[in-house]
C-alpha cells in the first residue's frame, strides 16, 4: 500500500518534469573573478588619494594567483617576496586588506605545495582580518570571508577530511545563504552585504553550493557507505536552524530539508516536499537539483515504480533542456552526476 500511493507521488512529478519551463542560465562566477570583483569594489571603497595606490600593488597578488595556477611555484615565491616589500606607511584599512589577501594568496601557495596544515593557518588569518574590515563598514570583505572560508573546505577534501568537509560545509552554506553563523563559525553579519550586493549574493550562494556538493559527490563516489553521513553532516544546520528566513534564493533552505528527509528514509516527507519544490527548481544551485533528481530516480529504484525507464529518460531530458546540457549521464545503468564545481 505504501509503494502504491509513493508510486501515485511520483507520477505527479514525472508528469511536471516532462514538460519543463524555459530556463533562464544564472550568470555563473568562479574564483577568480570573486577575487577580482572583491579588487574592485575593494578599491572603490577607499579614498580617491588611496586608489591611485591599489592597481600596482594588487597586480603583485595576482600575480601569484597566476603562477601557482601554472604551477610555477618559484616564480610565486617570487611574488610573494615582492609582496613582503609593500610601503609601510598605507592608510590603515589599504594596510589591513592588503593583510588579508597577502594571508590568502600564502595559503594558496602553501596549499599547491602540499602543506595543508599551514594553508589553514593562513587562511584563518586571512578570514579574521577581512572580518574586521567588514565590520568596519566594508560590506565587500563579507566576500572575501566567503571565499577564504570555502578555500577551508577545500583543504579539508585535500586532507582527506571527509566528515570535516560536509560539517564545516553545511555551516558554511547556511551561513552565506541566509546569513546565520553557528558557534565557532562565528563571522560578522552580512545584511550590509546583501543589501548592496544583492546580484553577487546569489551568484556567490550558487558557485559555493556548487563546489560543496561537487566535493560531496565525489566523496561519496570514493566511500559509497558513508553516502547517509556525509548529507546528514551537511544538511543537520538547516535542519536545526530557526532563525528568521533570510535565504538569498527562494527554496533553498526548503532544498536542503526536503534532501535531508531522503537521507533519513522518510520517503513520502520527501516526494511530497518535492513536488512543492518544483516551480523553484529551476531557480536553485545546479549541484542542488542534479541531487534531487538522482534520489528521486534512486526512490523509484527503491519501490519499484513501474515507469523507472521512463522517469530515467524524463529526468535526463530534463536535465539536458535546464542545464543546457547533459549533466546527468548514466554510467552502468546507473544515473550520476556530472561534477559542477571544484
Amino acid at each position: 500500500m505504501k509503494n502504491a500511493v509513493l508510486h501515485k507521488e511520483i507520477d505527479q512529478i514525472h508528469h511536471v518534469l516532462r514538460n519543463p519551463k524555459p530556463h533562464v542560465p544564472v550568470v555563473n562566477i568562479d574564483s577568480t573573478s570573486l577575487f577580482h570583483f572583491i579588487r574592485d569594489e575593494f578599491s572603490r571603497s577607499l579614498p580617491a588619494a588611496d586608489q591611485v595606490l591599489f592597481p600596482g600593488l594588487f597586480e603583485r597578488y595576482e600575480n601569484v594567483l597566476t603562477n601557482v595556477r601554472a604551477g610555477n611555484l618559484e616564480q610565486a615565491k617570487f611574488w610573494i617576496d615582492c609582496i613582503d616589500q609593500n610601503p609601510a606607511d598605507l592608510p590603515v584599512p589599504v594596510m589591513i586588506g592588503l593583510e588579508s589577501l597577502y594571508f590568502s594568496v600564502r595559503a594558496y601557495f602553501y596549499y599547491a605545495s602540499g602543506d595543508y596544515h599551514v594553508a589553514l593557518q593562513k587562511l584563518r588569518t586571512a578570514i579574521g582580518l577581512a572580518n574586521c574590515l567588514a565590520n568596519e563598514n566594508m560590506p565587500v570583505m563579507i566576500a572575501c570571508c566567503y571565499e577564504q572560508s570555502l578555500n577551508c573546505c577545500r583543504v579539508y577534501y585535500a586532507c582527506g577530511e571527509g566528515e570535516l568537509v560536509c560539517k564545516e560545509g553545511g555551516k558554511l552554506l547556511l551561513y552565506i545563504s541566509a546569513g546565520h553563523s553557528f558557534p565557532n563559525f562565528s563571522l560578522t553579519d552580512t545584511s550590509h552585504f546583501r543589501k548592496e550586493f544583492p546580484e553577487m549574493q546569489e551568484r556567490i550562494v550558487q558557485y559555493a553550493t556548487n563546489v560543496i556538493f561537487s566535493k560531496i559527490e565525489c566523496l561519496c563516489m570514493i566511500k559509497p557507505g558513508l553516502t547517509k553521513l556525509y548529507f546528514k553532516h551537511l544538511l543537520s544546520p538547516f535542519c536545526e536552524y530557526s532563525g528568521a528566513d533570510r535565504q538569498s534564493l527562494s527554496g533553498y533552505r526548503e532544498s536542503m530539508i526536503t534532501l535531508m528527509a531522503f537521507y533519513l528514509d522518510e520517503y513520502e516527507n520527501y516526494i511530497a516536499a518535492l513536488f512543492g519544490l518544483l516551480p523553484l527548481l529551476s531557480g536553485l544551485p545546479v549541484n542542488i537539483q542534479k541531487q534531487l533528481l538522482l534520489n528521486l530516480i534512486e526512490l523509484g529504484n527503491r519501490v519499484n515504480y513501474p515507469d523507472q525507464e521512463g522517469l530515467v529518460s524524463t529526468v535526463l531530458h530534463f536535465s539536458t533542456v535546464n542545464f543546457g546540457n547533459e549533466l546527468i549521464e548514466v554510467a552502468q545503468g546507473k544515473p550520476r552526476l556530472l561534477k559542477t564545481g571544484r
